[in-house]
């Protein structure tokens, strides 16, 4: 019996000492700088075993996160006295921290040589509590010499589940940026209500917050717009159908109400208008965009004649005096009256050979008359059922295309 005891204890005293020898699983973790104190994103770490020490295999890696941090969880039940290194590259050469098991050091930190630097930060919807995760950030570039000024799209790229971008940028470049951030149409619900912004819900790239180069954390709240209900309506279109310009649209008093792209056609519109005062303008990077001024009234409710126009220097809106003398540039043909509300004729078929082709196109790009013709006569096209605002009139032949924007 006491050959038995003593049997068991010696097991027991066994099964300690054996526990003592392992650890539950711990992690290592640190923090990766520059030599100019910035933190370093997206940098690739490095854990593995020493080989001479206790025989016990693991490697891992990962990449430090937004805030130049790392973390790596061992397995549990490691020996004592193993021996992990931890490893990243500085200067293009690797560089190593030996930890010993169990680890009992606060960091492992290391400092390395700058080889970019970044642009990052969240975007938002309204309020910071309101996380854009179908979103897209621009960066744009701003070059500057002795002779002019370029403006330009550098790169772009979609945001994460949590709003965040980051853009690198090359480490010795001397160029200065702008940050842009708009929704995705797949955000199907707050597409159209929260207007694409520059940092602090700039609209203009010309007043946006220029961002020399160096690093930096640049958050971007999308301002919404107002929700009107009113009964006014513009119509506009860009000269050349250019697509897909933005028009942004505020009240006198610079306040966010709507934005819209142009369509494949170039045509635009806004609806649901209060009665006041409104300014309309695009942002063409590097060119010139004032704002086109103008009142929606009981007596005014609607516009239809604005036109926009883009040059090698701005992008600027009018309100384009529709009448016959705007097709003086077309002598074949004439259409009259513009507006219309009834009927709109075409003359001068006569000096176009051939058979011809008219087709209407409503502003949404819906077709809404087709005829083909062959004769000289005038035509008629029926405008009293059709719903009021702009639409495009094509007139094609053997001899060639030409188009004309009409208001109902």
């Amino acid at each position: 019996m006491r050959e038995v005891k003593r049997m068991k204890r010696v097991i027991l005293l066994t099964l300690i000492l054996l526990a003592g020898m392992k650890v539950s699983a711990q992690s290592i973790s640190g923090t990766i700088t520059d030599a100019d104190s910035q933190m370093v994103v997206n940098r690739t770490v490095h854990i593995y075993t020493d080989s001479s020490g206790v025989p016990y295999p693991y490697d891992d890696s990962t990449l430090t996160d937004n805030n130049g941090d790392y973390s790596f969880t061992l397995p549990q039940n490691i020996p004592m006295g193993v021996i992990f290194k931890v490893a990243t590259f500085n200067c293009g050469n690797p560089t190593i921290q030996n930890v010993t098991f169990p680890y009992n050091n606060p960091n492992v930190n290391f400092s390395v040589c700058a080889t970019n630097r970044y642009i990052r930060g969240n975007i938002y919807k309204g309020t910071t509590s309101n996380v854009a995760d179908i979103a897209v950030v621009f960066l744009i570039r701003k070059q500057t010499d002795s002779m002019s000024t370029i403006v330009e799209l550098a790169d772009s790229m979609e945001v994460d589940a949590n709003g965040f971008y980051l853009f690198t940028l090359p480490l010795n470049s001397a160029d200065s940026y702008l940050v842009k951030a708009a929704l995705l149409p797949a955000d199907t619900v707050d597409y159209i209500y929260f207007m694409p912004a520059y940092y602090n819900g700039v609209l203009r790239w010309s007043s946006a917050s220029i961002l020399p180069h160096g690093n930096h954390s640049v958050d971007i709240t999308l301002p919404e717009g107002i929700n009107m209900q009113g009964q006014g309506y513009i119509v506009g279109t860009v000269d050349n159908s250019l697509y897909k310009r933005i028009l942004v649209l505020t009240t006198a008093n610079d306040v966010p109400v709507a934005y819209r792209y142009s369509n494949t056609m170039g045509d635009f519109s806004f609806s649901g208008l209060d009665y006041g005062t409104y300014k309309l303008f695009g942002d063409a990077l590097g060119k010139q965009n004032p704002a086109l001024q103008f009142t929606l009234s009981a007596n005014s409710p609607s516009i239809s004649t604005i036109v926009f126009y883009e040059t090698n220097t701005a992008f600027y809106g009018s309100l384009w005096p529709l009448s016959v003398e705007e097709y003086k540039e077309k002598p074949e043909v004439t259409i009259y009256p513009n507006p219309v509300s009834d009927y709109l004729h075409i003359k001068g078929m006569e000096n176009i050979a051939g058979e011809k082709n008219i087709s209407l196109y409503s502003i949404n790009g819906a077709e809404v008359y087709n005829k083909s013709v062959e004769g000289n006569a005038e035509i008629l096209i029926p405008f009293a059922e059709l719903t009021g605002g702009l639409y495009t009139l094509y007139i094609k032949s053997l001899a060639g295309e030409y188009h004309y924007k009409v208001v109902r």
